[in-house]
């Protein structure tokens, strides 16, 4: 017959031991690792996010010059009906300060671009929607449903929409139709984006380390340092800044030999850029920070206390 205090040293190292056990394999669940997936693509910002701030340049022979307010906006993360894969809606608001847009409106003042993103490997789908508007007139190009991935992809399922509230979808327009022309002139500027930034740069994983290397096209970016932002209010937040390579965002120039980019550490959500040209720097600089980070998936926390389950079923069948 067992004395009892070795009853109770047993029972502690089973305690013990399934405590472990659940512990690991629950951090396993809900870590970012994966053969399939990089850490640093696996986003974990939340709907809600955002960022205002600044657009400048600085030249050799001027200081910094105001081109636009930007704002970045997570607006929502959802599901498409007829695909399992998670989908970030991120809007980029801008209000030109000069001369600066896509051609389809003189000297407007408002910009609007709306990127759809597969949020579990941060690879950008498409440009969904283009607003841009001057004090005159308006020009609003979008995918008309976004709630199922066919819809999505479906060239016909374009929309424009004239200030006048004149509208027209390029499955209803012949070719040569100045309406159609335009918004094949939409599609080309989001090939543009879908070629620079295959894998967005607006949010990275805060699981990145430095020295790890961040997917985009057409190279790696590099984490180059984990320092503190300060924001033009005065906020400081910590960071994790990455190095890209000739790519762009938001200037307008060309092709930025180098681009740094800082995310907020505990979202991964983009917080401030520098784009390096010959000509001089591009600066979106931080002033409002409002960020929120995803919590666990359903699937993450069903899996998990499946997990727990099965090991406790297996304890006391033994026992």
């Amino acid at each position: 017959m067992k004395s009892p205090i070795v009853n109770i040293t047993m029972k502690r190292m089973r305690f013990l031991t399934i405590t472990t056990l659940c512990t690991l394999l629950i951090s396993l669940l809900f870590s970012n690792v994966s053969n399939a997936i990089l850490a640093s693509d696996q986003l974990e910002v939340g709907a809600g996010s955002k960022v205002e701030g600044k657009l400048l340049i600085e030249t050799a022979v001027a200081g910094d010059e105001l081109v636009a307010y930007v704002t970045i906006h997570v607006v929502k993360i959802y599901t498409p009906a007829d695909i399992p894969d998670r989908i970030i809606l991120i809007e980029v608001v801008m209000q030109p300060q000069v001369d600066y847009g896509f051609g389809f409106i003189n000297a407007p003042t408002d910009l609007r671009l709306v990127f759809l993103i597969f949020y579990d490997n941060r690879t950008t789908i498409m440009l969904a929607e283009l607003y841009s508007a001057n004090s005159t007139d308006s020009i609003e190009m979008s995918v008309l449903d976004q709630s199922k991935y066919a819809d999505l992809t479906n060239p016909d399922n374009r929309k424009i929409t004239f200030g006048n509230g004149t509208t027209a979808l390029a499955g209803s327009l012949e070719h040569a139709d100045p309406k159609y022309l335009l918004l094949e002139d939409f599609s080309s500027v989001s090939d543009h984006y879908l070629f620079w930034n295959k894998y967005t740069l607006f949010a990275i994983s805060p699981t990145a380390v430095i020295g790890d290397d961040i997917s985009y096209d057409p190279n790696l970016g590099l984490v180059v340092g984990t320092p503190a932002v300060t924001t033009s209010n005065g906020d400081s937040y910590d960071a994790i800044c990455v190095e890209y390579y000739d790519t762009v965002l938001f200037n307008d120039w060309g092709t930025a030999y180098e681009i740094n980019v800082c995310y907020e550490a505990a979202t991964g959500f983009i917080l401030q850029v520098y784009e390096y040209l010959d000509q001089g720097t591009w600066k979106f600089i931080p002033g409002t920070v409002d960020v929120v980070r995803s919590p666990f998936s359903t699937t993450a926390i069903i899996l998990g206390i499946a997990a727990i389950g099965l090991i406790v079923y297996l304890y006391r069948k033994k026992k």
